[in-house]
């Protein structure tokens, strides 16, 4: 997700505790510490997922260049930017829910059980020549991508 946001905006939209510089800017939030787009400007949600816990991961991610983690333990043994949340997965639903706030376009969603790739990039093929239109880069068929 491509931002433009201080951690202190971050914070208040999470009801996050920052711990860092405030007027430090987020240009990209990811929740894969192994992301190729990680940047000092990138912000790293830790989630806890049935198989692991992205806090795990925090420190990978700042030996590759991040500098501010989203986390819902304050991580006490790393030296950068921290937004201790309650629940990191709400907040990264916090900030997506305020980021698409920020826009008024429509929104179309394709549900189902199968098929649901191949019919976006059919709409987005019919559709692009009359409209400006925004997808999604990949297939993200979870909570996390809606």
């Amino acid at each position: 997700m491509d931002l433009n946001y201080t951690l202190e905006q971050l914070a208040q939209i999470t009801n996050g505790r920052l711990i860092g510089e405030a007027k430090f800017n987020i240009k990209h939030l990811i929740i894969d510490s192994r992301s190729p787009i990680i940047q000092s400007s990138t912000l790293f949600v830790a989630l806890k997922g049935h198989k692991s816990n992205g806090h795990d991961f925090c420190s990978q991610f700042i030996n590759s260049g991040g500098r501010t983690i989203l986390v819902s333990k304050e991580q006490r043994n790393l030296n950068c930017n921290q937004i201790v949340v309650s629940n990191s997965l709400k907040a990264l639903q916090d900030i997506a829910q305020y980021h698409r706030n920020q826009f008024k376009i429509p929104v179309i969603g394709i549900t189902g059980s199968n098929g649901k790739t191949t019919v976006k990039e059919w709409l987005y093929h019919v559709v692009k020549s009359s409209f400006n239109v925004c997808r999604s880069p990949k297939s993200y068929n979870s909570q996390i991508g809606v």
